[in-house]
């Protein structure tokens, strides 16, 4: 007895030693995302530089390297995924695309990565990777990609890597702003997940520096557009208002004119009725008077006339189930999301081949 004893006290310690030992080879175990995140990349002279945020001991700390092209970038869902860091471009963002077949719109996931993740696998945009299987097919993000969720970095550095291999495929990823992104480039971050306030306190790294316009991401972002088409069907986080309308701004202009504004501070060569009406509560990002007021149809048909659309699909105002208005002219999609709870509540809209669906994280569809 004396004898079995022993063994099984060598046995239980060898165990211990290996599972300390396969503990201590990251690359073989999963990441907490609680102790790992970013990371913020800065292009310079030398290369790549990276700086990581880990959790020590209980307070945020960075960790700083160089790096080539390939980034790794932890999650809460799996193993770090990696990042292929392509070339700056100053490419103008396109406002006017082609009919697409099969097209998936979400908004407002505010750093809720799991969410994300969760309906493109569930309704075949990704795979079991985080891959692109989407073939030929469009995934618009309708803005609101920052605020209130945990992992915002990990569901940034995704769509970066998504857009190449929309593009490779022959389909198509389009990250609209919304007026999170907005607020952030601004320094107004009362709506971020207390995670990164704790990052901000303990590393002395603001949050906006980290999205700031010498980093990979914040350039990325200020490039994108504030309003697109594909066929007909116009996108925009809020959506175009008829006070918006007034200026006659074509959707290039839009565009145009919000990159310039965020890539540089000094906003003084700019028309300063324009940027007024765009940032302003009648402006693209923060209108909701589609869903709210119900103006009359009219102002919304001068709108789909303008720019040649017979359709407008807008997030930001919150409604009970995606939902469409006057007649389908309008369809809104933001509807709210229960953070951090067992039931999957992140709801989007999918068009197949001209038939339109709410799609959650469980793959069901509802026809509108």
């Amino acid at each position: 007895m004396e004898y079995l004893t022993y063994l099984n006290s060598r046995w239980l310690h060898i165990l211990l030693v290996v599972f300390v030992a396969c503990a201590a080879n990251t690359g073989t175990m999963k990441y907490n995302p609680d102790y790992n995140d970013g990371p913020v990349v800065i292009r310079s002279d030398k290369g790549l530089y990276l700086n990581y945020f880990q959790k020590v001991r209980g307070i945020w700390t960075t960790r700083t390297q160089w790096g080539d092209r390939s980034v790794k970038v932890h999650n809460p869902i799996t193993d770090p995924f990696y990042v292929t860091i392509r070339p700056q471009t100053e490419e103008k963002q396109k406002a006017y695309y082609p009919a697409a077949g099969n097209i998936i719109v979400i908004s407002d996931v505010e750093g809720d990565y799991k969410a994300f993740r969760g309906i493109l696998e569930a309704n075949k945009v990704i795979n079991s990777n985080g891959n692109w299987i989407f073939r030929t097919g469009h995934l618009v993000m309708l803005g609101d990609l920052f605020d209130r969720g945990p992992d915002v970095s990990p569901l940034l550095w995704h769509l970066y890597k998504l857009e190449a291999e929309a593009s490779n495929a022959g389909g198509r990823v389009h990250v609209l702003l919304g007026n999170h992104e907005i607020m952030i480039f601004n320094g107004d971050l009362r709506y971020i997940h207390p995670k990164y306030q704790a990052q901000m306190l303990e590393t002395g790294i603001s949050y906006q520096d980290r999205y700031g316009e010498h980093t990979v991401i914040g350039t990325w972002l200020r490039q994108k557009p504030a309003v697109i088409s594909i066929g007909s069907t116009l996108f925009s986080h809020a959506g175009i208002s008829p006070s918006l309308l007034e200026l006659k701004m074509p959707m290039e202009e839009i565009n145009e004119t919000v990159s310039q504004s965020l890539m540089n501070p000094d906003t003084s060569g700019l028309d300063s009725l324009k940027l007024d009406r765009l940032y302003g509560m009648q402006g693209p990002f923060w209108y909701r008077g589609w869903v709210i007021n119900m103006p009359a149809e009219t102002g919304l048909d001068s709108i789909l006339t303008f720019y040649q659309c017979d359709q407008m699909i807008v997030g930001h105002t919150l409604v009970p189930e995606v939902r469409s208005y006057y007649d389908g002219k309008l369809v809104a999609i933001d509807v709210k999301q229960k953070y951090g709870q067992a039931e999957q509540t992140l709801k989007a809209l999918a068009i197949i081949e001209g038939d339109y669906f709410e799609i959650d994280q469980t793959g069901k569809k509802k026809r509108l």
